[in-house]
Parts: C-alpha cells; sequence; structure tokens
C-alpha cells in the first residue's frame, strides 16, 4: 500500500449509482470499463467511484504523471482458503486486518 499525492481534475461518479447501478456491480464489471475506457478515450484524468466491494472510494488514474510524492505505507500478505471460504488480509504476520467470505461478496448486489 502507498500513499500518494494526486493533483487532478477527476470526473465524480458518486452518488450516480442509484441512477446507474452498474457502477456498484457486485458480479460485473461490464459498465464500469466501458465508463472508465469513454474517460480514457477522452485523454480526462481519471474518475472517483463508490467501492463496490466495501464503505469506500475508489480512484482510477489514467494519468501517472498526475500522481507525485509516492510512499511506501505497508505491506499486506493475502491468505486464501477456498474450502472454509475465507479471505485474511494481514498488515503484520498473524494480524488479522481484514477478513470477508468470497462467497457473500455477490450478496446485496446494489440495484
Amino acid at each position: 500500500m502507498f500513499d500518494v499525492r494526486c493533483e487532478a481534475l477527476l470526473i465524480d461518479l458518486r452518488g450516480k449509482e442509484g441512477a446507474y447501478p452498474g457502477l456498484t456491480s457486485r458480479t460485473s464489471y461490464a459498465f464500469t470499463h466501458e465508463v472508465g475506457l469513454y474517460v480514457h478515450e477522452q485523454d480526462l484524468n481519471g474518475l472517483l467511484l463508490r467501492s463496490a466491494r466495501c464503505d469506500g472510494t475508489n480512484a482510477a488514474i489514467f494519468k501517472p504523471q498526475r500522481l507525485s510524492n509516492v510512499r511506501h505505507r505497508t505491506y499486506l500478505t493475502y491468505r486464501l482458503n477456498p474450502v472454509r471460504d475465507t479471505f485474511i488480509a494481514e498488515r503484520t504476520r498473524g494480524r488479522k486486518w481484514m477478513v470477508l467470505s468470497p462467497s457473500t461478496l455477490a450478496e446485496g448486489e446494489r440495484r
């Protein structure tokens, strides 16, 4: 994980999920890929979007030169156990930082 400064005008699509449910689909990236391709082809800097997987914001930056002051924050270790249906992310070995069940990711599809 990194901290980085972004100095750019971005297209803010947060709050548009009601009109465009594909923005937060948990089962298909088709709509967001189309939106991203369009923004990229228009030579725009990038997008701000509501995360489909958690309470947060995602940024898709299409011009790396808009990013600066990159600072390493931490390494993450990922552990996936398909039999137990668990995904664990650790910042420190043996200390759970994020835990989820992959089979539930499509549940609660936002419409």
